[in-house]
């Protein structure tokens, strides 16, 4: 978008149409006068070739849109008694609503050739119609669509004139039309306000110093959070010098306690994107400090709602994970501050649940950082700083979030009930536990008794009596869960001794004939 500044003078206005939103208003009392000036507007577009009187639909304008708007802009430029009439004899035309939706509207639907939008590509007069246009918005603001599922695009007025803005070739004045529109901007219903938010890249362009674009938007999202999505996608979009990078993240990060948890993900996705090695730490800190994570739940809580038959998981709860997830995947930046983080926290009460998460999530995304994810959960294991009740806050209660993590959160329990520290296995037991007791179908306790016979056939003596421990605690417990399971049980088993002579029968064909023997006479 190129900005146009009135510095030449064929393009200077005099008193009577200054930049300051004084376009001229018509005299309501003298209808005469108002006709006259409206016959002389008729004929000034009619003389570049634009018929407005068209039927009961859009104007016509001509095939040439240039040779149309180079004509007006060297009319209108140089006589500035003609630009006034043609102004007066517009806004007297457009108070009509009528008349106002038509000039608004295409005469094909789905183009931008309406005749405003032509009108704003005449330098001369494009300040006074942004202003004229955007003082009608009000008007319209009792029209919302989400009380008119019906309500068309084209009979959304509002939606229209805003339409008109965007993607302007160039902008004669950006910073008096930016004034001008936020000025509007403050005092729009919501559902006009979010559109406007989030065409504001749209509509401004390019322009090097949007700080009061910034300022007002946060006024505005500490006034209703219900923005923060356009809010959010204007700020990714909009050209922001680094001073202004940092504005707008220490805004969204003060966002993390107030808004929804419908609109988070789309928080952490902007602020995971805009980490830079200079904010990263800050970014997050906050996250861990202030994220009300909505995958904790109490134990005994949960176990009445399930009674009870409630849902206990929200779809923004696995969006928030998602989001995490995929911001993670392909920023190691991100991941290595994070196990910085959660590595050099000392005191157990530092912890958080969210901690939890943030490994398994970061495990669950692949082989580079599974050796450190490992190592950090064990440590903080044996450290006692992650513990049974935060495992359990996150499984417990949560079976539809957890369940696709379910691999990530077993295999960590593989790992700790194959380490040496007592501490380490002993937690791997809860895991496992949790998972058997959380996880009820067939399919997740198999896979769970499967790891389990797998550590009995390690032949590692801690890691056997661990996994025994842990079967007969599920079959203590869990008695009749388990019968239905137990020819999956003797079938792992089986499987597990065929391996085992089929290996010694493999070995015994290069050893004398008495050991294959002694292997093939074997009852």
């Amino acid at each position: 978008m190129v900005f146009l500044h009135q510095q030449k003078s064929s393009l200077k206005r005099d008193s009577s149409s200054s930049s300051k939103s004084t376009f001229p208003v018509p005299p309501s009392k003298i209808p005469k006068s108002v006709d006259s000036e409206i016959e002389k507007m008729v004929s000034i577009l009619a003389d570049a070739g634009c018929t407005l009187m068209y039927h009961s639909g859009p104007p016509c304008l001509p095939s040439d849109p240039n040779k149309f708007r180079r004509h007006l802009t060297n009319l209108l430029s140089h006589d500035s008694s003609l630009r006034s009439h043609f102004l007066v004899g517009f806004s007297s035309y457009v108070q009509s609503p009528k008349n106002f939706t038509r000039v608004l509207s295409s005469l094909s639907p789905g183009r931008s050739d309406s005749l405003v939008r032509q009108l704003l590509l005449v330098p001369c007069i494009q300040l006074d119609l942004m202003h004229m246009l955007l003082e009608k918005l009000p008007e319209f603001f009792d029209v919302n669509p989400e009380t008119q599922t019906s309500l068309s695009f084209e009979e959304d007025v509002g939606r229209l004139i805003i339409s008109q803005f965007r993607w302007l070739d160039f902008l004669v004045d950006p910073k008096s039309f930016t004034e001008k529109l936020m000025e509007v901007l403050c005092i729009c219903p919501l559902h006009l306000k979010k559109e406007i938010i989030g065409s504001l890249p749209e509509i401004i362009g390019d322009q090097s110093n949007n700080k009061s674009v910034i300022d007002s938007l946060q006024q505005m999202l500490s006034e209703d959070s219900a923005i923060i999505v356009p809010v959010l996608d204007s700020f990714s979009n909009l050209n922001l010098d680094d001073e202004l990078q940092e504005q707008v993240v220490t805004i969204a990060l003060s966002c993390i306690r107030t808004i929804d948890a419908e609109h988070m993900p789309y928080l952490l996705r902007f602020l995971l994107l805009s980490a830079t090695q200079s904010n990263v730490r800050r970014i997050i800190s906050h996250i861990r400090q202030h994220l009300k994570f909505v995958g904790v739940s109490n134990s005994r809580a949960s176990q009445q709602n399930k009674l009870k038959g409630k849902s206990l998981v929200d779809n923004s709860e696995a969006s928030i994970l998602d989001a995490l997830r995929s911001s993670l995947r392909f920023k190691n930046m991100l991941c290595q501050e994070i196990l910085k983080e959660i590595d050099g926290l000392k005191k157990p009460q530092d912890h958080k649940v969210i901690d939890i998460w943030l490994l398994v999530l970061m495990y669950m995304n692949g082989e580079p950082l599974r050796k450190s994810v490992s190592k950090i959960f064990k440590k903080k294991v044996i450290e006692d700083c992650i513990h049974n009740v935060m495992l359990d806050q996150c499984i417990h209660g949560n079976k539809e979030l957890v369940q696709d993590h379910f691999p990530s959160f077993l295999s960590l329990s593989e790992y700790l009930l194959a380490c040496k520290e007592q501490k380490a296995r002993e937690f791997g037991i809860h895991v496992y536990t949790c998972l058997f007791e959380e996880f009820t179908d067939t399919y997740s306790r198999q896979e769970v008794l499967g790891a389990l016979i797998t550590h009995v056939g390690s032949g590692v003596s801690f890691e056997v009596s661990s996994a025994l421990e842990t079967m007969a605690l599920l079959a203590s417990e869990y008695a009749r869960e388990l019968i239905p399971l137990s020819s999956h049980i003797n079938a792992l088993v089986i499987a597990q001794v065929y391996e085992v002579f089929s290996s010694l029968a493999l070995s015994a064909r290069t050893s004398a004939p008495c050991y294959m023997y002694l292997i093939l006479s074997t009852p």
